[in-house]
C-alpha cells in the first residue's frame, strides 16, 4: 500500500513537470512556422538540461547563460567542426560568455603548466570568437551570479559548464531531440531504452583536461584522480527529472501518444537514483525497519519528494495520503 501511494505521488510529480514543459512549449511555438518547432524545442530541453546541471547552487546561473547563449547561436559557431575542436570552441564560447575563464575572473592563484595550457588555449579561441557572437554579448559578459562557496569540487562553475560543452560537442551535429526520439521508436523494453538514453547524457573522465581538474589551478584529488564530468547519477536526474518529462510533453504537443507513452514507461522502470538527504529521511520515516526490502525505484524516489515538499514541508502531514494508511493488525 505504501508503494502504491509513493507510486501515485512520484507520477503526480512526473505529470507536473511535464505541464511546466507543455506551457513552456506552447509559449515558444506559438506562432512559429512548423519548420522551426523542432529548433524551438530543442531550446527548451537545451535550458532544462542547463538546469539540471546548476545542481542548487547554481541553477539560476545556468539558466541565465541557457538565454545568454542560445542553443542556435552555439550550433552555428561549432556545429560543423571536428569534434576535437568542437569541444574546444564550445568550451571557449560557454566558460566565456559565463564569465568563468581565468582573465574574466581575474585568478590570482598560480597555474600548473596543464592549467596555463588549457587557459591559454580556451582564452584565445575565446578572443576570436567573441567578436563573432556580436549583438548576442552586446550587454558583456559581466558575471552571472555563480556561486562557490560551499560547492563540491566536482561540481565547482567551470568543470560543469565544460561539462556541457563537452555534452553538446557529442550532441549538436544530431540534435539534441533526434537520438532520443530515434530509439524510442524502436523495440526496446522500457529498462534497456532507459539504459540508452542514460548513455547518451553521462560523459566519462576520458582524457580531457577536465577529468582530473575543478577549475583552473585546482586539482580534483591527488595526482592521477580523475572524475566523470558528467557521472551515472547525474545523468539518471538529468533523464528522470528534464528528458522524460520534456519527451512527454513533446509527445503530447505533437500529437504523439506513444512518446509520451514511452517516457512515462521509462520513468516508472528507472532503477532508484542516488539518494540526498530528503529521500534518505523519507524513507526512515515511511517505510522504517522494513526500508531494505523494499523496492524503490526513481518513481518511487520522486513520490517521496513530491510527499516531503507537499505535505512534511509544510507540516501538513495530516493531509497526506500515507497518514490514512493502517497498520496491519
Amino acid at each position: 500500500e505504501v508503494l502504491d501511494v509513493l507510486g501515485a505521488a512520484g507520477d503526480a510529480r512526473f505529470a507536473e513537470k511535464a505541464a511546466r514543459y507543455e506551457a513552456d512549449l506552447a509559449v515558444a511555438l506559438d506562432g512559429l512556422p512548423a519548420h522551426e518547432h523542432e529548433a524551438a524545442a530543442e531550446q527548451i530541453l537545451y535550458a532544462g538540461l542547463c538546469d539540471g546541471l546548476g545542481y542548487s547552487a547554481n541553477r539560476a546561473p545556468f539558466g541565465a547563460l541557457a538565454a545568454r547563449l542560445p542553443l542556435r547561436l552555439l550550433h552555428l559557431i561549432a556545429g560543423d567542426r571536428p569534434t576535437a575542436d568542437r569541444t574546444v570552441v564550445l568550451e571557449a564560447v560557454l566558460l566565456g560568455g559565463a564569465g568563468l575563464l581565468p582573465s574574466q575572473r581575474k585568478l590570482t592563484r598560480t597555474l600548473d603548466w596543464q592549467s596555463a595550457a588549457q587557459a591559454g588555449e580556451l582564452e584565445r579561441q575565446w578572443a576570436a570568437l567573441r567578436p563573432l557572437l556580436g549583438h548576442v554579448l552586446a550587454g558583456g559578459t559581466a558575471s552571472l551570479g555563480w556561486k562557490f562557496a560551499g560547492v563540491r569540487p566536482a561540481n565547482t562553475p567551470a568543470r560543469r559548464v565544460a561539462a556541457l560543452a563537452h555534452l553538446l560537442s557529442w550532441m549538436l551535429p544530431g540534435g539534441l531531440l533526434p537520438g532520443f526520439l530515434a530509439e524510442a521508436t524502436r523495440d526496446h523494453a522500457p529498462a534497456d531504452l532507459a539504459a540508452r538514453w542514460l548513455a547518451r547524457l553521462h560523459i566519462a573522465a576520458g582524457g580531457s583536461f577536465w577529468s582530473e581538474y575543478s577549475d583552473f589551478g585546482a586539482r580534483l584529488g591527488g595526482e592521477g584522480s580523475t572524475a566523470d564530468l558528467i557521472g551515472q547519477d547525474r545523468a539518471g536526474e538529468l533523464l528522470v527529472n528534464v528528458v522524460l518529462p520534456f519527451l512527454a510533453a513533446w509527445g503530447a504537443h505533437t500529437d504523439r501518444p506513444a512518446l509520451a507513452a514511452t517516457a512515462r514507461a521509462v520513468y516508472a522502470a528507472h532503477p532508484r537514483l542516488a539518494d540526498n538527504q530528503v529521500t534518505r529521511t523519507m524513507v526512515g520515516e515511511v517505510l522504517g525497519p522494513r526500508a531494505r526490502q523494499a523496492r524503490l525505484g526513481a518513481r518511487e524516489q520522486q513520490g517521496l519528494i513530491g510527499l516531503h515538499r507537499r505535505y512534511c514541508a509544510v507540516r501538513d502531514i495530516y493531509e497526506c495520503p500515507l497518514s490514512g494508511l493502517r497498520r496491519p493488525v
